[in-house]
């Protein structure tokens, strides 16, 4: 472990459910990674016993797991390991073959030169929850060493360093973003994005995206139509997803779908979010350093608050995205989790990232902690604002339909919001918690990563949503119910009128006829009676 400046998780939220008549049932999604050999079921059968897992391969392993298990309140458990409780489905790609034995290359070119930084791949992970959201999850350590290249021919020149911060900075910035945010002009590198990435594995293949390829081939208004998908992200996670199942395909484009292709898309945004730790007794120096009053000097200090600044906002190295000081220090301090920072630790969250900096020496069982209990913490806050927007989604495309003017609610859409509210119930007894562990550093990281990641904001919002489309609904069966109820009970009471008649004044006294067409008359009458109802409830424009 001594020789590792810094991991890198990435976790990518996306949306497998689609849209429309291509929705996907949950049971249908799973069996495309149950039955692909490539994809290890991880899951865990019994919350009571540690037993036999594919992600499981030694007794270190087993430790750090049951360490990690203990973290988490019994509830939050069902939400990270499965169990029967169809929560959530957790797979590992080809664990043995992947731990040490893969890489993830990250290539990027700008007026600095070309370098391409060399991550070697812990694990490949995924997450997938009943609300319609998935989480990839790729892990990955940094040994130190990258390589530059010849911008031109993209031949190997030399070796980079990647004991850096701002080869951190860079790594975390590059390595998340899995789309353009825009197309680039000539020469194509200036985009935020990197070159290329590349998740290369032994014995299994290798899957890169190419974006500055994909940007040059954008250089027509007709390419640009035909092949740009607004919810295009990188292909090699969509690779890896469908490896193994030549009968099957993923796609971030809506108009490919057919019956074995399958519709995904970012859940959030663009990029992935980013959990690091990094190792290095001098910068953490620097960072924790104060002055006599006690106060901080990075938070004060120009060239320090900008660096720290762009570590936690993932922003390249020189590129801080906050100019103003006294904005900068007020971001820092709000930002900031200084629990362990006088034992040389500083740990920040953001709604994209979870940094902790700490020094070379920092014992092992804190890196582990970070690692495990850390990143299920992401995952839950992650899995919960993805869900909200992906039920903000549905409701908004089932209230379309509602404020359509001159159109009556049907029943069929009704019946979607039904099942929509029962399903957001569902989510709030399965997956949106407001503690999920006892320690108290875990308490108050989660309350931080939910507030910045505005989940109990968004969770009034769309319960405000879903109440006022179930009134709706509810008025609209109210409405349609009384009027189809008034409207069968008119010709029934003139029926009963003219029966009662017949029945007390007799027939037997030569009045039949009269009284027959009395009868008819009251039923005519009541006819035009529904005909008029008919009119006067119609819903007009």
């Amino acid at each position: 472990m001594s020789d590792i400046y810094s991991y890198h998780t990435f976790l990518f939220p996306f949306v497998w459910e689609g849209r429309g008549k291509h929705s996907v049932p949950l049971a249908k999604f799973l069996e495309l990674f149950e039955n692909n050999v490539n994809w290890e079921n991880v899951d865990m059968p019994d919350e009571h016993h540690i037993t036999p897992n594919p992600q499981i391969l030694n007794m270190d392993d087993a430790l750090l797991f049951y360490k990690e298990y203990q973290y988490f309140h019994p509830y939050a458990r069902k939400a990270l390991y499965g169990f029967a409780e169809d929560i959530v489905t957790n797979y590992s790609f080809r664990p043995k073959d992947i731990r040490n034995l893969a890489h993830y290359y990250i290539t990027r070119t700008d007026e600095k030169g070309s370098r391409k930084y060399c991550l070697l791949v812990n694990a490949i992970k995924l997450k997938i929850y009943n609300t319609g959201v998935a989480i990839f999850i790729l892990e990955c350590e940094n040994h130190g060493v990258g390589e530059t290249l010849d911008p031109e021919s993209g031949k190997v020149t030399g070796k980079l360093d990647q004991r850096t911060l701002s080869a951190v900075k860079e790594i975390n910035d590059y390595g998340r973003r899995v789309a353009l945010p825009y197309l680039p002009t000539p020469p194509y590198y200036s985009s935020l994005t990197a070159d290329s990435l590349t998740l290369d594995i032994d014995s299994v293949g290798t899957f890169q995206s190419d974006f500055r390829k994909f940007a040059k081939e954008m250089n027509s208004l007709e390419t640009f139509e035909r092949t740009l998908s607004l919810t295009h992200f990188c292909d090699f996670i969509k690779k890896i997803l469908q490896f193994g199942r030549d009968d099957i395909r993923f796609t971030s484009k809506l108009t490919d779908i057919d019956k074995n292709t399958y519709y995904i898309y970012p859940a959030l945004d663009d990029r992935m979010f980013v959990v690091c730790y990094v190792m290095d007794s001098a910068e953490i120096a620097k960072f924790t350093k104060r002055k006599d009053d006690g106060e901080l000097v990075c938070l004060t200090d120009d060239t320090l608050s900008k660096s720290l600044h762009e570590l936690i906002a993932i922003d390249p190295p020189g590129n801080c995205c906050t100019q103003d000081m006294n904005l900068r220090k007020s971001y820092l301090e709000t930002h900031m989790y200084n629990r362990w920072i006088d034992y040389g630790t500083l740990t920040t969250y953001t709604n994209q990232s979870l940094i902790n900096l700490t020094t070379t020496d920092c014992p092992s069982y804190l890196t582990d902690s970070f690692l495990t209990q850390y990143v299920q913490l992401c995952c839950l806050v992650l899995v919960q604002r993805a869900s909200i927007i992906n039920f903000q989604r549905q409701t908004s495309a089932i209230s379309a339909h509602v404020e359509e003017r001159g159109r009556q609610i049907k029943l069929s859409t009704v019946s979607e919001v039904m099942k929509l509210q029962e399903r957001f119930v569902a989510f709030q007894n399965q997956l949106s918690f407001t503690e999920v562990s006892p320690q108290d550093q875990g308490i108050e990281i989660y309350d931080k990563l939910m507030e910045f990641c505005f989940i109990e904001k968004e969770l009034d919002s769309l319960k405000n949503q879903l109440d006022c489309l179930c009134n709706a609904a509810n008025t609209s069966l109210d409405y349609n119910f009384n009027k189809y109820a008034l409207i069968f009970a008119v010709p029934t009471l003139v029926s009963e009128v003219a029966i009662t008649a017949i029945d007390i004044l007799g027939t037997n006294n030569g009045n039949f006829n009269i009284f027959s067409n009395l009868q008819m008359g009251l039923y005519g009458l009541s006819g035009l009676v529904v005909v008029w109802l008919l009119i006067k409830y119609r819903r007009r424009k």
